[in-house]
């Protein structure tokens, strides 16, 4: 676990013992979590304890009748549904469904209406694809998706109407709400869900699944594994139909195929059809207002057609560092170090009112300052660059993120390996990353990763090798595929990268940075050239130039 890793961990836990001391779970449930402890539990006390809460006891039997589960006769009592069902997949909706009222105090509609269609989502997509595709005991998965989020709540909570304005502006401009979380505060909300968890006694093997913090602490076992990874799609379904986000479509259909494990047993649209049905109908029988959404049949058809534009929108952000996008992003910086104050105040004073502390040294602004002093060298590399006329218009036309590609960097590998073979050119990639990261992180503040990585894409994107492509590596470093782009001019642009950012660093942060740089070339790939062998050799020789103190290139041609 990286230092930023645990300083975010630590933060995420003092914020939940503070929300677990502010909202304790009702009596009921409580009782459950003891009787349920018992080897020789009695199903008649379990029963009766939860018909001493009558609305929590006609909430479950709504639940159980519904769809989600579709009985083959009504269930009228809770002596049925344990019957039914069997004390452990009964407890653990009482759980899902006896979280304290407090916690709900104060949200506005629209954003209560949207965590209530968020959760049902996740939870009913993680019961679906424990079934169909897992073919293993559901009821755990649904209870994590339904709880993955509760740290929304404490956020909300803790920050109040800023929050909430934050949430509708993430949802507004389409971005990730994980990955904004972990932008301002160094740790997004499963985090604090997950910590909340075991603040409460709830199972272990719930808690453990929300969020990956305890790798670092204990082994992780072949449940917890499948459950995270059951989790992460049922996460792109939640984004599907609660937030109409038809770019997450192929995270969706490779994560269907992938649990699957290559067999067809359900279609992703489908499935999704089947999910979006079962939460309409779990959302009546528990008299939620969700919000109405889109038709999920309109949302099928944006994500099949829309992806394209997409990949081109993200590309023309990326390449333009005038663009609007990089405007909102130095318009938001100071929005942003205030919610962090404001929590860290929260937590400081054991959950009391917010105040401020001293503002941070960092801004976009600076960066974007420090960017643009950096000498342009541009023209150095016309004459080097060696790009064939022939393939010129072919390289026009080539986009390693259309539709049909694998998703992630060995995907964008593939594709850019079949280009190259078939016009007969070589491929280069040149890996790049920060020696010192953790020291780093120390210096410049939590939330720092993603700024330090896109100060990487901006120097490789500035280069504008034609048909190149970047993509995150590790924690803050950046991979660069360069079709039709020999050997010496990797090096060459990989000696100009390095250049470029300890200008960056020194104009933006007054700091001297020192990097790793790996370049891994092969001519004309062969048919059965694997990919893999150009990150491998790429990864050997980025661990050479560290070995060496960085601040060297170490290249290497595969033959």
């Amino acid at each position: 676990m990286s230092q930023l890793e645990v300083a975010g961990s630590k933060t995420a836990q003092k914020l939940a013992a503070i929300a677990g001391n502010l909202y304790t779970l009702p009596a009921v449930a409580l009782k459950v979590l003891e009787l349920v402890e018992r080897p020789d539990v009695d199903t008649a006390i379990l029963r009766e304890c939860i018909e001493k809460d009558p609305a929590l006891a006609a909430k479950i039997l709504k639940v159980v009748n519904s769809s989600l589960y579709g009985p083959a006769q009504p269930i009228g009592d809770l002596g049925q549904a344990l019957a039914f069902l069997g004390a452990k997949p009964l407890k653990l909706l009482v759980l899902g469904f006896s979280l304290p009222p407090k916690l709900f105090h104060g949200l506005e509609a629209r954003v209560l209406a949207y965590y209530w269609r968020r959760s049902l989502t996740k939870a009913v997509a993680a019961r679906e694809l424990s079934e169909h595709l897992r073919h293993r005991s559901s009821d755990e998965c649904f209870l994590a998706g339904l709880l993955q989020d509760l740290g929304l709540l404490v956020f909300i909570q803790a920050l109040g109407s800023p929050f909430q304005r934050f949430i509708e502006k993430v949802l507004e401009q389409r971005e990730d709400l994980y990955r904004r979380e972990c932008e301002v505060f160094g740790f997004d909300h499963r985090d604090v869900s997950a910590a909340l968890l075991r603040h409460w006694g709830m199972p272990p093997s719930i808690a453990d699944a929300l969020s990956a913090e305890v790798e670092s602490m204990s082994p992780v076992t072949a449940e917890i594994r499948s459950r995270r990874a059951i989790l992460q799609v049922a996460e792109s379904a939640a984004m599907l139909l609660a937030e109409a986000r038809s770019d997450v479509w192929p995270a969706w259909q490779l994560g269907v195929e992938s649990l699957g494990e290559g067999q067809t047993r359900v279609k992703p649209d489908d499935l999704l059809r089947q999910i979006h049905m079962k939460v309409l109908q779990l959302g009546e029988v528990l008299s939620l207002r969700l919000p109405p959404g889109e038709n999920v049949e309109k949302i099928l058809a944006r994500a099949h057609n829309a992806l394209a534009r997409e990949a081109e929108a993200v590309a023309a952000v990326l390449l333009c560092p005038e663009s609007p996008a990089t405007a909102q992003l130095a318009a938001r910086a100071t929005e942003d170090e205030e919610l962090e104050r404001t929590l860290n105040h929260y937590i400081e004073q054991g959950g009391e009112s917010a105040g401020c502390m001293s503002e941070k040294s960092l801004t976009i602004a600076n960066l974007q300052k420090g960017w643009s002093n950096a000498p342009d060298r541009s023209k150095v590399f016309e004459t080097h660059r060696g790009i064939r006329p022939e393939s010129q218009e072919s390289l026009e036309k080539y986009d390693v993120t259309s539709p049909a590609s694998d998703p992630g960097l060995l995907g964008a590998l593939r594709n850019a390996v079949t280009w190259c073979r078939t016009n007969r050119c070589g491929l280069s990639l040149v890996l790049i990353d920060y020696l010192e990261l953790g020291d780093l992180v120390v210096r410049l503040g939590p939330g720092i990763l993603d700024t330090l990585q896109n100060v990487l894409f901006k120097a490789c994107q500035g280069l504008e090798h034609p048909g190149s492509v970047t993509w995150p590596f590790g924690d803050a470093g950046c991979a660069w595929i360069l079709p039709d782009c020999e050997r010496e001019l990797a090096v060459t642009y990989a000696h100009e990268l390095m250049r470029r950012l300890r200008s960056v660093f020194a104009a933006s942060w007054n700091v001297a940075v020192r990097l790793r740089l790996g370049v891994s070339y092969v001519a004309t790939p062969a048919p059965n050239f694997p990919p893999e062998d150009l990150l491998v050799a790429a990864e050997r020789c980025l661990f050479g130039s560290g070995a060496c103190g960085g601040g060297v290139v170490k290249s290497i041609e595969i033959y």
